[in-house]
């Protein structure tokens, strides 16, 4: 968790990080929640910058293969060693590279079938081969999708569905759910598909439907109520040309204009006239509609365009949804008022929208989260314009949010953003009442919205989607983290580098500093809040020596040591004298401070080592991690008690630790096990020290003689001593020798031995160790495939190296690409 430091030289070595977040319980805009591993909000990686490179002076390394399985028309990162003069083979056809430097080589994949290949890299000193895997992509002329599960209709006139499948809802004859696509039994020349909340029904090209799923509600429409796990014809039911679903009912509009629903009908949703609210298990006729041109079922009510572009509604009137200007709930149709020239109308859970013909677009119901889209958040019982959209030729509507395609192939949404569902537009868990451009889409011809998620179709009918996937509902396994190194793209001649929850920085050799990953809170420093893949500059920065970042928020020091930083500050850990961000995410002086050796931060709070090697803090002090005796929160620097002589400088969640020029270490704060104290103490039988790091609970201390010795929480083995048992003192690790740095994540270590190995150990669970190997591991284990690094950094679940010629490598957990890989919208596959 922070910077190595030495006295003598500051700048040269990479920054040794710690740990994430504890349990803190914070307010996202002051004090954020403890961090966990956030699969939302990803960001698209742009063109790498390329650089002359010396040529390959050892055999090739790949340490990474992203994306991997391979599809056609993937750009394909290869990272490793010894790739600046390399080339690379697929089953012996030579692919070109669209870039190259010497620790990477992307191309972009061509078209083949799928299967198994052989991917081998050469240069002049050697070649290596690996297997890879092709996939084919789904070939989709349309997508529909609900809350837990999806279907396609292929170009083929198959049907194609995936996600949960605990009531049939696949058509596969199983309950047993699929995060692949599976194909409907018995199904082919379809025309349209749709779904409902546990059921699906398929239009076939003779005007017939059959229908599969949940059945409770008579929503299958074969005159029973038992559900059924393959397709099934709804009976009498002839000369259909458009079909949808609600959660529980369906509705069919037949080539006379009339419509006929089905199904559960205690909101009036089936339109029939009947006050009693009958469900139905066969189709009734939807009362006084005979020129429907188009119809639309939400989860509770439906709507149908008429001949004269005018749109009648019916069923739950809640907020507004049925656009009539009441709240009144109608079992026959009622006019959507001020409505004319309608082309399309799609329904949400309870607001309701239409495209008019002239491009425009108009939404009505409930506006929670902004997802009516006129930057009001009021409810409106009437149709009121979409702000800022025009030529719109598509849209759907999930429970809070709403997405639109325009004519030019892009997609803007708006509304609730909680599960990431658009992409990289806003951050996660940000609303926006307006609508956002959707920026790594384009090329689109169709979107779909589910629940919490969307899919979209492009013009080569490959589907991507993006959002939440609790039920495995975007029909990809999504690989939010690497195992194994991945090298960032974009920026060089790095000289130190420090990582924050999501975000990451570097200092490079001209001594300013750039920073990736997630924004939210300001952390990379740019002036905005707005993420980025990769590195940006930071703002009014120069003849920077040292960086250390925590949770949200960096530290920086230069030549003439000041100290500025920038961030979230819910706890003052800025160092101003405030408690707030300062601008839009610029650094700012801390208060007092000119004349720092060091400097590091931890989760809430901050600290430098003074020119006469005392120690000042600043931040939260709830546990006593400012050191100065009392546990009150300070805005600006405060002098740590009976504490001289530092040299070295490591701050956890909540405590702090120095090595002292006389090889011993004081720890202050509560690391939850081993130290609970306002002011520095002494550990026990721990001397040499030459370095210390700390994680979230456990702190590691690095020896003169290479050795290393770790204490506090052990739960997932992150002490290295093939135990999983706490420690209250110092134990060596055994298996580990010649290590000339270390660095702490939250529940996992790593070391670099002087040899250039690194070694890793603790928890897996995002690929934090680099070994391609999931699982807990109690003592060091060798990163896969890295040779020339020269130091090390870790930060709650990410690992990076610094390669000796300044480019950087990373693994670990991925939500932000904060690793430098590429975190991708999901493809979904054929079946």
């Amino acid at each position: 968790m922070k910077p190595f430091i030495a006295l003598l030289f500051v700048s040269v070595l990479l920054v040794g990080c710690g740990s994430s977040s504890s349990g803190s319980n914070t307010n996202e805009n002051s004090e954020p929640e403890t961090p966990v591993n956030e699969v939302d909000d990803p960001v698209e990686i742009d063109d790498p910058v390329e650089v002359i490179i010396e040529p390959s002076t050892f055999e090739p390394i790949i340490s990474s293969l992203n994306p991997s399985p391979l599809y056609f028309g993937a750009e394909v990162k290869v990272s490793g060693s010894g790739l600046s003069d390399a080339q690379i083979t697929l089953n012996g056809a030579l692919v070109e590279a669209t870039s190259q430097s010497a620790h990477e080589f992307r191309f972009i994949a061509p078209q083949w079938p799928a299967g198994d290949y052989s991917l081998t890299i050469e240069n002049p000193l050697g070649q290596l081969t690996e297997t890879t895997q092709y996939i084919s992509l789904l070939n989709a002329e349309t997508i529909h999708l609900s809350e837990r599960f999806g279907c396609a209709l292929e170009v083929s006139g198959s049907v194609a569905c995936w996600g949960d499948n605990s009531r049939g809802q696949l058509g596969v004859g199983t309950s047993t759910s699929s995060a692949s696509p599976v194909h409907v039994t018995g199904l082919s020349d379809i025309r349209a598909v749709s779904t409902g909340s546990a059921h699906a029904c398929a239009l076939k090209n003779d005007g017939t439907v059959a229908c599969w799923g949940y059945n409770y509600r008579g929503q299958l429409g074969d005159g029973t109520n038992y559900s059924v796990y393959t397709p099934k014809d709804v009976p009498n039911l002839e000369g259909v040309i458009d079909i949808s679903l609600g959660d529980q009912h369906s509705c069919a509009l037949k080539n006379d204009g009339t419509v006929l629903c089905w199904g559960w009908n205690a909101l009036a949703q089936l339109g029939s006239g009947d006050t009693s609210y009958t469900e139905s298990n066969v189709p009734v006729s939807v009362s006084g509609l005979t020129d429907a041109v188009s119809i639309s079922a939400g989860p509770n009510h439906s709507c149908a365009i008429k001949s004269n572009s005018t749109v009648s509604c019916w069923g739950f009137n809640g907020e507004g949804r049925l656009g009539d200007g009441t709240e009144t709930q109608s079992s026959v149709p009622v006019n959507v008022l001020n409505l004319t020239g309608a082309t399309k109308v799609a329904l949400g859970y309870d607001h309701s929208c239409a495209i008019k013909n002239d491009g425009s677009l108009v939404c009505w119901g409930s506006d929670d989260y902004g997802k009516v889209g006129d930057g009001s958040n009021r409810d409106t019982l009437t149709p009121v314009s979409v702000t800022g959209l025009s030529n719109v030729i598509d849209m759907s509507l999930g429970e809070y949010h709403t997405c639109a395609l325009t004519e030019d192939g892009l997609v803007y949404c708006w509304g609730q953003n909680l599960d990431g569902q658009f992409y990289n537009a806003i951050d996660r868990f940000d609303d926006t009442n307006v609508p956002v451009l959707i920026s790594n889409l384009s090329d689109i011809r169709e979107i779909e919205a589910g629940d919490n998620y969307n899919c979209s179709i492009n013009t080569s009918n490959a589907v991507t989607c993006m959002g939440e996937n609790d039920y495995d509902q975007l029909g990809a396994a999504i690989i939010d983290y690497v195992s194994t190194p991945v090298s960032v793209s974009s920026i060089n001649d790095v000289s130190s580098m420090s990582q924050g929850i999501s975000h990451a920085c570097a200092i490079q050799t001209d001594g300013t500093v750039s920073c990736w990953g997630r924004n939210n809170l300001g952390a990379l420093g740019d002036g905005t809040k707005v993420n980025s893949a990769t590195p940006v500059s930071v703002l009014n920065l120069t003849d920077i020596q040292q960086i250390d970042s925590s949770y949200h928020h960096n530290c920086v020091l230069d030549v003439n040591g000041a100290v500025s930083c920038w961030g979230w500050n819910g706890y003052g850990q800025l160092g101003n004298g405030e408690t707030r961000n300062t601008g839009l995410s610029i650094p700012v002086n801390v208060v007092g401070v000119s004349d720092a050796l060091a400097v590091a931060v931890g989760f809430g709070h901050s600290c430098a080592i003074t020119s006469d090697t005392n120690v000042v803090c600043w931040g939260n002090n709830e546990y006593g991690q400012l050191g100065n005796g009392t546990s009150e929160d300070s805005l600006t620097p405060v002098q740590v008690l009976d504490l001289t002589g530092v040299v070295a400088l490591s701050l956890g969640d909540q405590s702090s630790c120095a090595v002292k020029n006389d090889g011993t270490v004081a720890c202050w704060g509560d690391d939850e096990v081993a130290t609970t104290s306002l002011t520095p103490v002494t550990i026990a039988n721990l001397e040499n020290v030459i370095d210390i790091d700390l994680g979230s609970g456990h702190s590691c201390a690095l020896k003169e003689d290479g050795t290393v010795s770790c204490w506090g929480r052990n739960n997932d083995g992150q002490l290295g001593i093939d135990s999983r048992i706490d420690e209250t003192s110092p134990v060596s690790i055994s298996s580990l020798s010649n290590v000339q740095s270390i660095a702490l994540g939250e529940e996992h270590s790593c070391a670099l031995t002087n040899d250039g190995l690194t070694y890793c150990w603790g928890n897996n669970n995002q690929g934090q160790l680099g070994n391609a190997t999931a699982g807990i591991f109690l003592n060091p284990v060798l990163v896969k495939d890295l040779a020339n690094t020269a130091a090390i950094s870790a930060y709650a679940e990410n690992t990076c190296v610094l390669y000796e010629d300044g480019i950087l490598a990373c693994w670990g957990a991925n939500s932000y690409s904060q690793t430098g890989a590429v975190n991708r919208l999901a493809y979904i596959v054929s079946p």
